[in-house]
């Protein structure tokens, strides 16, 4: 199968990280007040409507990984039930190895503000234990610490419930694809897992079976290249509209929609595809970090920029560097270890 290569994954996350920050920032209503906005559409601060419908970020991460896992697991070739209960625990081990040392960076991080102290966040060892382990948002509906950490939970059932979902979609790919895009058209529930679950089960399914049908080799050999950004645009303009009347309902074509445009442009623009895919390696920690900076710990510093492109970069920025950081000191750990056995 061919697909979307490594670089072409990390630039994408890189880009949807962006869009995520952004959407975190400047979507809610209560922050308004803290940084410069002027232009408005029936009372509404347009900066506002448009970081509310960056919430296709989540939507841009789902599809990455479910098209991701499936070159995965086509690869480890599970031949029984031993096998793919295997294939799913490393999966949730690989998840932990990156979630854990985030959870202590945030921990230390608002202990030491004083701004976010675990003893008084949660309400039991038992919720901290859920919280610690990803599944509090499956639990309790929330996730006390860092809200945006509700995503790790949808993570875990989703790496859970892959091998059924994929062989499904090898014997019945389209009648799960209108059933899925279905399911998420009218919402039925406000149990807030199954909420994110009716808005992302479609789009998974969809990663799944651009994976295994090889859609993207497909739709870039299409057309010249010049035609496909035509098309693209005007898919993402026309999706993009749609969104402002029904959100998440087409979000799986919108996805599609700003992969395809970014990758057909990134060519032509070697300094940030080299940024895009920077960012998109330190994704992870960034996603998992940024809300005990901008919300909780810093949130006066943040917004002390006051000019949107300030606090954007502002915030990218510190993220990052935590996150190089962090890494270093795994490295560190993991050098030290390695000499401590082979001493």
């Amino acid at each position: 199968m061919k697909r979307l290569t490594k670089d072409d994954t990390l630039i994408c996350k890189g880009l949807g990280l962006m869009i995520m920050l952004f959407h975190h920032l400047f979507y809610r209503m209560e922050f308004i007040d803290m940084y410069w906005w002027h232009f408005q559409i029936s009372g509404h601060p347009i900066i506002q409507i448009l970081a509310y419908h960056m919430k296709i970020c989540v939507a841009i991460f789902v599809f990455l990984s479910a098209y991701g896992l499936t070159f995965s697991y086509t690869k480890s070739n599970p031949k029984n039930t031993k096998y793919i209960l295997k294939y799913i625990f490393n999966k949730i081990i690989k998840l932990y190895e990156l979630y854990w040392p985030c959870v202590a960076v945030c921990i230390a991080i608002g202990w030491i503000t004083k701004t976010r102290i675990p003893t008084e966040i949660y309400s039991s060892i038992g919720q901290f234990i859920r919280d610690l382990f990803g599944i509090a948002y499956i639990t309790d509906g929330v996730t006390p610490y860092v809200g945006a950490w509700w995503y790790i939970s949808l993570t875990i059932l989703i790496y859970i419930v892959f091998p059924i979902l994929y062989k499904i979609m090898k014997k019945y790919p389209i009648p799960i694809l209108i059933i899925s895009f279905c399911l998420g058209i009218v919402n039925f529930t406000d149990i807030p897992i199954f909420i994110e679950i009716q808005r992302y089960t479609f789009i998974v399914m969809l990663g799944i079976y651009f994976a295994n049908n090889n859609i993207f080799n497909k739709l870039f050999e299409w057309s010249f290249k010049k035609r496909i950004l035509v098309f693209t645009s005007l898919s993402l303009l026309l999706l993009l509209l749609i969104r402002f009347v029904k959100s998440f309902t087409f979000d799986g074509f919108l996805v599609v929609s700003i992969i395809m445009l970014l990758l057909t442009l990134i060519d032509r623009m070697p300094i940030t595809n080299k940024i895009f895919k920077y960012i998109g390696i330190h994704s992870g920690n960034i996603f998992l970090i940024h809300g005990i900076i901008y919300r909780y710990s810093f949130i006066d510093f943040i917004y002390s920029f006051k000019y949107p492109i300030l606090i954007f970069a502002v915030l990218l920025i510190i993220s990052l560097v935590i996150s190089i950081i962090l890494e270093l000191l795994k490295k560190v750990i993991v050098k030290t270890k390695y000499k401590e056995k082979n001493a």
